[in-house]
């Protein structure tokens, strides 16, 4: 597998929008901290701030970990406990951008360029989200969201229902009422195998892009991953 790179002219086409990673979670099955695990010399956090800063003018860290501040800026969650919607909605709330970019810390194999693609669409669209598709399935922690997301968001939080796309598609049902908009104007789908076959790229691959960690096992796994795109890419 290649990885998928972003030209000299996109290199310096950064967005006008902010860049989240999410960084927020326990690493309870992990048994460490997983937003430091190396991978190839540099930590996983370090990936994940690098692959967004290609697009984004300003970075952020999203989640309660005031020890990560040496990497960049961190966002602490208006509502402690909450899980990574608590991390998107404070995101929201802090930005200045109207367009957000969210990755969580543990995905370093997904391209900047999808990322790139994904922000293209979000400034192109009328929609509020533009959400990563895989495998016919949605991934709601990469993806962008459009601040006006984050009172509705908040709506979930003090509700208790955590779970983002849920969160996500009620905050869309409400301003697509409010709005007196079809909802599915309000959400973009962009899906990996497309971008991938667009780019030249066996859409079968695109699984090891999703690829995360959360046990010891599956660290190992994106390690070897990791060194087999490093070794097609010398």
């Amino acid at each position: 597998m290649r990885s998928i790179r972003l030209n000299l002219k996109e290199r310096t086409k950064l967005s006008p929008m902010a860049g989240f990673v999410l960084a927020g979670g326990k690493s309870s099955r992990m048994g460490r901290d997983k937003a430091r695990l190396q991978l190839g010399g540099k930590a996983l956090l370090e990936h994940a701030i690098d692959r967004l800063g290609e697009v984004c003018e300003v970075v952020c860290i999203a989640g309660n970990r005031p020890d990560l501040a040496a990497y960049a800026p961190v966002i602490q969650d208006r509502y402690a406990d909450c899980g990574p919607l608590g991390g998107i909605h404070a995101a929201l709330l802090q930005s200045r951008h109207d367009w957000n970019i969210f990755l969580p810390v543990d995905v370093p194999l997904l391209p900047a360029a999808f990322l790139h693609a994904m922000a293209e669409a979000a400034t192109q669209s009328h929609a509020v989200a533009v959400i990563a598709e895989h495998d016919g399935m949605l991934e709601p922690l990469c993806a962008l969201y459009h601040r006006d997301l984050a009172p509705y968001l908040a709506l979930s939080l003090v509700r208790k229902k955590f779970q983002v796309i849920t969160a996500v598609n009620q905050a869309v049902e409400l301003i697509a009422r409010e709005r007196e908009m079809n909802a599915r104007m309000l959400v973009v789908r962009i899906s990996a195998e497309k971008f991938a076959k667009k780019m030249g790229e066996k859409s079968s691959l695109v699984k090891k892009w999703f690829l995360n960690a959360n046990t010891p096992r599956e660290m190992a796994t994106l390690e070897r991953k990791w060194t087999s795109i490093q070794k097609d890419n010398p």
